[in-house]
């Protein structure tokens, strides 16, 4: 009966969730195709703010520009370049390209000008005389030009040598407005640069100029180049500007291109279009939909949402009625392993402490013993030392022989017990490090003076090539300890040859590398070297050598301390190469360390490694 009541209510739940979802899948979708709505409308709106915004700075230039002309007299060109200077033309208007001032001439105007040769010639040189060329004989020389590019080809240019610019100067002196003409190319520009256009304006009781015009109108011409101005776009993003293109499409059936995106591939996006006027004249702005596509994938994504929600409860039905039937078979099994698990769980905790309580009392029993040890080792190794140097007079030479097997032997057995001493701190997590600011080649060096007599007596070459201004924030007594058991190692087990100590710095690493030419290790041999007294005995070469068993594995826990690590690289018969390895961070950022990195991927293999044996890489 709970189970089926179960079943009923879970049915029940799934009915609901599934009418929720199909009700908010509703909803949501009739939001989103409202917010593409508004989306479109207001980017459109946007594009024409900024079409607008464009046109607006070139007609309030051209006013600026009427009102300094109307209050001067006899102007020069050099003060038509410091006006522009003053305003800031160039440099506040999007693309203003250049400012040009001429005069409307007819036939009874030209003999003035023709009377003003001197003063042309000292102003700008000697510019070709306008001719007309209409039936009229109506010209529009200009005069004056400023442009950021410099006036070279500007001045003495007839503006109304194209019946287009002609009608547009015309309009602007009737209506005495701002006029624009259809799309012309700049004689600064080549043929390759985008279009521009003229805003003109006509003043017919404009100022004179120091060329005499006679009583002709002022034509002020300011060009301008939408594709500089708009080339980022309302939203734009680089060289992928949300507007497409500009075309002036006054003339039926004669659209002239005014802008182009460049880098635009126009099958990848939806477009939108739009008409402006903008002084007399039709322009089509096409842009990339905000929407576009996404608005059909948004609303295929909420349906798809919405199928997978409903074909997710049904499987949810299936799985919770599954999961009721299996319940009252696993509540019996649950309850009989959890008496199980409680009865283990008493027996784990009860171990814990013994071993718990085993590790203190041994801890304990070292640190006591190695107190109780250390104390009567002194004594043996100073009184043998004494006796072996006849300090109190000769001895035998058996008796000297003698002391000196018991002074070694005293050294051995303080080396293993300061050693296990050591271990067990660290295992007891009682070791701290004293860290100072070393340089590697210093610490280096005070390792290699304690063991370059043991060397030398072998007759191997040991050398000395860290870094030394390499300095590390470390343990300098630690690393020394580290470095004592790692060369004394390669010297113990180097029958001829050399022991190299070097440096490196790279893939977040610090390295100090301790390479030798002794008999190399095998993997077994590695893994048995790294453990705690573990020493080679499968090799007769390694076992007659004398030693602990703890030097590596010692080592290798005090480069964990410092977070770094201990790393063996060897070939049987062709050396050994051990990594001491600091990682690079804040205390020691090291000589153009990467931040990441395994401290042996910059290191090669021993030499002929690949043709006398199989090397061997191995950490603890």
């Amino acid at each position: 009966m709970p189970t089926l009541i179960a079943r009923l209510t879970s049915l029940a739940m799934i009915s609901v969730a599934a009418a929720i979802v199909i009700y908010l899948a509703t909803v949501i979708t009739a939001s989103t195709v409202q917010q593409e709505r508004r989306a479109r409308a207001a980017f459109t709106q946007h594009v024409s703010d900024q079409i607008d915004d464009l046109v607006n700075r070139a007609v309030r230039d051209m006013h600026t520009v009427a009102a300094f002309l109307q209050g001067s007299t006899r102007l020069t060109e050099a003060d038509i370049h410091a006006f522009t200077d003053r305003a800031g033309m160039f440099d506040d208007s999007p693309g203003v390209r250049g400012l040009g001032l001429g005069a409307l001439l007819t036939a009874d105007d030209r003999p003035a000008l023709a009377r003003s040769p001197d003063s042309r010639r000292n102003e700008w040189g000697s510019p070709p005389t306008p001719t007309p060329t209409d039936s009229a004989g109506v010209t529009a020389p200009l005069f004056y030009a400023a442009a950021p590019e410099g006036r070279d080809s500007i001045a003495g240019f007839d503006m109304a040598s194209s019946p287009d610019r002609l009608a547009a100067i015309l309009a602007a002196r009737d209506s005495g407005e701002v006029k624009v003409t259809s799309p012309v190319t700049l004689s600064l520009d080549g043929p390759e640069d985008p279009a521009s256009v003229l805003f003109l304006m006509v003043l017919e009781d404009g100022p004179r100029l120091a060329v005499d015009i006679g009583a002709a109108p002022i034509v002020i011409a300011l060009g301008v180049t939408p594709a500089l101005a708009l080339q980022d776009g309302p939203e734009g993003r680089g060289d992928t500007p949300r507007v497409i293109d500009v075309m002036d499409i006054t003339e039926a059936g004669r659209p002239r291109a005014l802008f182009h995106a460049p880098n635009h591939d126009e099958d990848t996006a939806a477009i939108l279009e739009t008409r402006l006027s903008v002084l007399d004249r039709l322009w089509r702005i096409r842009f990339i939909d905000p929407v576009g596509g996404a608005g059909i994938t948004n609303r295929t994504l909420v349906i798809d949402l919405e199928l997978l929600a409903l074909l997710l409860l049904a499987v949810l039905a299936y799985v919770i009625d599954a999961s009721l039937r299996r319940r009252d078979s696993l509540q019996r099994r649950v309850d009989a392993r959890t008496a199980d698990l409680t009865t283990l769980n008493a027996n784990l905790r009860e171990a814990a402490h013994q071993a718990k309580t085993a590790n203190i009392a041994k801890s304990e029993f070292l640190a006591n013993m190695s107190h109780e040890l250390r104390t009567p080792l002194n004594a043996i190794i100073g009184f043998s030392d004494t006796m072996a140097h006849g300090v109190h007079g000769p001895l035998p030479a058996a008796y000297v022989e003698y002391a000196g097997h018991i002074h070694r032997s005293g050294t051995h057995l303080l080396e293993l017990i300061d050693q296990v001493l050591d271990l067990s701190r660290i295992e007891a997590g009682r070791l701290d490090l004293e860290r100072s600011a070393n340089t590697m080649r210093d610490t280096v060096d005070a390792v290699i003076t304690v063991l370059a007599d043991t060397a030398h007596r072998k007759g191997l070459v040991l050398a000395n090539r860290t870094d030394r201004m390499h300095t590390l924030y470390v343990d300098h007594r630690r690393v020394r300890q580290a470095l004592f058991n790692v060369i004394g190692n390669a010297i113990k087990f180097t029958a001829q040859g050399s022991i190299t100590v070097s440096n490196q710095c790279g893939g977040g690493w610090h390295r100090i590398l301790v390479e030798d030419t002794g008999i190399g290790m095998s993997t077994d041999d590695i893994a048995c070297a790294l453990r705690p007294f573990g020493q080679v005995h499968g090799n007769p070469l390694i076992r007659l050598r004398e030693g602990t068993g703890l030097g590596l594995s010692l080592s290798a826990e005090i480069m964990r301390l410092h977070r770094g690590r201990l790393d063996i690289v060897s070939c049987p018969g062709r050396g050994t190469t051990v990594i001491l390895a600091f990682p690079a961070d804040d205390s020691n950022p090291g000589h153009a360390c990467a931040p990441d990195g395994h401290p042996t991927e910059a290191l090669g293999a021993p030499p002929d490694a690949t043709t006398h044996g199989d090397e061997v890489r191995a950490s603890p």
